[in-house]
């Protein structure tokens, strides 16, 4: 299915250390969780928010025990979902 995220998420800093600012655009008002997690699928972070169409901006705070390595950050919406690599180092 194809998400709400109509465009690329877009992560900086590149490489990430202690926090992310996460940004994407919404076609409509969505219900939107947003989830980091290792390439293994264990979850780290989980925000939930409601957004009104547009582009949108977040910011999270890594897990002070976060190790070096790439994760994946996910962006779904009841339309579906989008995801794209973070580089910890």
């Amino acid at each position: 299915a194809a998400a709400a995220v109509n465009n690329a998420i877009k992560i900086t800093p590149k490489p990430a250390h202690n926090m992310v600012h996460v940004s994407y655009s919404l076609t409509g008002s969505e219900a939107v969780e947003i989830k980091s997690s290792n390439i293994n699928g264990k979850t780290l972070i989980t925000q939930k928010q409601n957004n009104n169409a547009g582009e949108q901006h977040v910011n999270m705070m890594l897990p002070s025990t976060i190790t070096s390595g790439i994760y994946v950050v996910t962006i779904t919406t009841k339309q579906g979902s989008n995801s794209c690599q973070l580089l910890v180092l």
